[in-house]
């Protein structure tokens, strides 16, 4: 599975004329204020386009992206998955042979959320009852790594975020428990801290693919190539 990202915030330029750009999609963007959103919202669209021409050597004719009825984006008759996730300065995309979810979130104290309509009463109190600069990183591992499954599932939040209960996130192999429904599926699990004040989660089958990668794309590398 391969993991890239990039930094929005050194990012300044769009490219509107680009082909990868349909033109639903350029009237959209074009109005966007701030300028900072229009930049993330062009990203997020070109994003997987750029890494399938460059990366794995896709022909154009052969990044048609759909979405499935929860609204996940998919690449028709492609032999690659992905996700993507953005937040803060950082976008980030997961491609893989299999399904895979990724979440990233900027940790801020203001978005911790005290729920039990979110949380299992084991995590509740994983999270609260712990020390309190402990508290936000343990948040947010939770609600990412929620996230990450319910996007590898494809429903999104339509699902609720108690359809998985996690036993033990700082194991490396991270154990956890699924409502019935959903109890076929056996997805593993990756959750790391990013640049300090990030975390980042990912669902996926890391059983098949051995090893997770993670790169930057440079802007420069991005830039030449709407050039």
């Amino acid at each position: 599975m391969d993991i890239f990202f990039l930094d929005l915030s050194k990012v300044n330029e769009i490219y509107l004329e680009s082909h990868l750009v349909t033109e639903e999609k350029k009237e959209y963007i074009s109005k966007i204020n701030p300028r900072q959103r229009k930049i993330q919202v062009f990203y997020s669209d070109v994003f997987i386009k750029y890494l399938m021409l460059k990366k794995y050597n896709l022909g154009i004719s052969e990044i048609k992206i759909f979405q499935d009825p929860f609204g996940k984006p998919y690449l028709y008759q492609g032999q690659y998955q992905f996700n993507i996730s953005h937040s803060g300065k950082y976008l980030i995309c997961g491609i893989s042979k299999n399904p895979v979810g990724i979440d990233i979130e900027q940790m801020k104290s203001e978005n911790v959320i005290r729920s039990k309509d979110i949380f299992w009463e084991s995590e509740y109190q994983d999270i609260f009852l712990t020390i309190e600069k402990e508290r936000e990183i343990r948040f947010f591992k939770y609600w990412t790594l929620k996230e990450s499954y319910l996007k590898w599932l494809g429903t999104g939040l339509s699902e609720s975020l108690k359809s998985i209960e996690f036993l033990n996130i700082d194991s490396r192999f991270i154990k956890y428990r699924l409502d019935k429904k959903f109890n076929e599926s056996t997805p593993s699990f990756y959750s790391i801290i990013f640049d300090s004040d990030y975390v980042l989660s990912i669902c996926g089958d890391f059983m098949n693919e051995k090893k997770i990668r993670i790169y930057e794309v440079d802007k420069f590398e991005l830039n030449s190539f709407f050039q």
